[in-house]
């Protein structure tokens, strides 16, 4: 699958998981049943034409839409789960930006909150080195570990 593609299937989970999150307002029930989650995914299944998909949208720390379509393996006949395991590759890196930024906007989180900070059950523990670096340095790449 080239790059293009990939990044057009990226944006579009990553929207399912915005418009749950912006749509839900009752916690109890589920934003998209299966089925229609299914069908939504079919559909970018077929277009990209993936052996297999799956997404799940959580709005604070509830499922609020989940499914999964297509085969475990191509030419195979095993369909795929809301349980089974994906490779995901490099997408994780985007997507835990994508995610530090939602908490800093929140207020949960600074640019400036250091590794220290964030686990602090660890400051016993954690190197020196490792403790004052901070999230911006971090996804930036704009750090040298030397650990002792």
């Amino acid at each position: 699958m080239n790059q293009i593609k990939f990044s057009r299937l990226t944006i579009i989970i990553i929207t399912l998981l915005v418009i749950s999150k912006s749509a839900q307002s009752d916690q109890t029930t589920m934003l998209l049943p299966q089925p229609e989650m299914n069908s939504i995914l079919e559909k970018i299944r077929i277009e990209h034409r993936l052996p297999a998909i799956a997404a799940a949208a959580v709005l604070d720390g509830k499922i609020v839409a989940e499914g999964a379509v297509g085969l475990r393996k191509a030419g195979f006949s095993v369909q795929v789960t809301i349980t089974d395991q994906f490779h995901l590759g490099s997408c994780t890196k985007s997507m835990t930006a994508v995610l530090i930024g939602m908490m800093i906007d929140e207020g949960r989180l600074k640019w400036t909150t250091t590794l220290g900070e964030i686990f602090p059950e660890f400051a016993a523990s954690i190197l020196l080195s490792y403790k004052n670096i901070t999230i911006r340095q971090l996804l930036c790449h704009a750090v040298e570990f030397h650990p002792k």
